[in-house]
């Protein structure tokens, strides 16, 4: 609707004495030649059997279409999908057919750039579809915004709460780990109160961590932030694209774990 907020906000309460395993994915590219359906699927079958929550920030759905004269050619798609007309219906149909076997692992469904334009020149909201379709699965995933919050929340107070500022990402990446990660804290320089900070869209895997002072804290203290880019699950020199053309040094698929310990601490797993 044209007067929802421009950052969504969600709020998760999770238990109070247990780590909180929080699988952060995005870039799936779903449709695309290059999207790596067998790692995808390895990756969300670990998710559930350690009992992780799946949050995915954007480009689910690579969604290209033959009227993107910028981008689309024939040997873009992927086999599954060449020859169908309705690529969005079939693409949309992929998506299920992988997460809905995990619906009630999944607690976040946010926006990429590739939905958006989606959403603005096809006027479908293949999200929105997703997480409905979610949902009647026994899901209690939330429909995000390109940029946001998930909050996790143990109780009993302000500091039992971990904050994660999620964003897509905009604009040409580079391919080197130092300028994805310095855009990141550039960019979220300005959001006050995270404990982590996740970024897409570049398809390159990098985290840090920062400590910003903080004067609302005894005696100015500094607080910690993680920044975490994940990386995609498309192999950018499968096929033609904008990575092997601009010659950018191959990135690893999957996703990153951002654990939650009940003391407040937190540490992050690449796999």
């Amino acid at each position: 609707m044209a007067n929802e907020p421009a950052l969504s906000r969600h709020v998760f309460s999770v238990p109070a004495s247990e780590d909180v395993l929080l699988d952060l994915y995005s870039d799936l590219h779903i449709g695309a030649a290059g999207f790596d359906e067998k790692r995808f699927k390895a990756d969300m079958a670990r998710t559930a059997a350690d009992g992780a929550r799946a949050l995915f920030n954007g480009d689910i759905l690579d969604l290209i279409m033959p009227s993107d004269r910028k981008r689309f050619e024939p040997s873009a798609l992927h086999k599954r999908l060449q020859g169908e007309d309705d690529l969005i219906g079939a693409s949309l149909a992929w998506a299920e057919e992988l997460l809905v076997p995990y619906a009630k692992c999944i607690d976040l469904v946010g926006i990429g750039n590739h939905e958006q334009a989606c959403r603005k020149h096809s006027h479908v909201d293949t999200n929105a579809a997703l997480v409905k379709t979610l949902k009647w699965h026994g899901s209690s995933a939330r429909l995000a915004e390109y940029a946001g919050w998930a909050i996790y929340d143990r109780g009993r107070g302000q500091n039992r709460r971990f904050c994660l500022f999620h964003w897509h990402g905009a604009g040409k990446g580079s391919g080197k780990i130092t300028t994805v990660l310095s855009d990141l804290n550039s960019r979220s320089a300005f959001v006050e109160g995270a404990d982590a900070c996740w970024a897409g869209h570049f398809h390159a895997l990098a985290v840090s961590r920062v400590s910003r002072i903080d004067g609302r804290l005894p005696q100015s203290k500094a607080r910690s932030c993680w920044l975490i880019r994940t990386g995609s699950y498309l192999d950018g020199y499968e096929t033609r694209s904008y990575a092997s053309e601009s010659l950018f040094a191959p990135m690893p698929t999957g996703n990153v774990r951002l654990v939650l310990h009940p003391d407040g601490s937190s540490r992050v797993e690449v796999r």
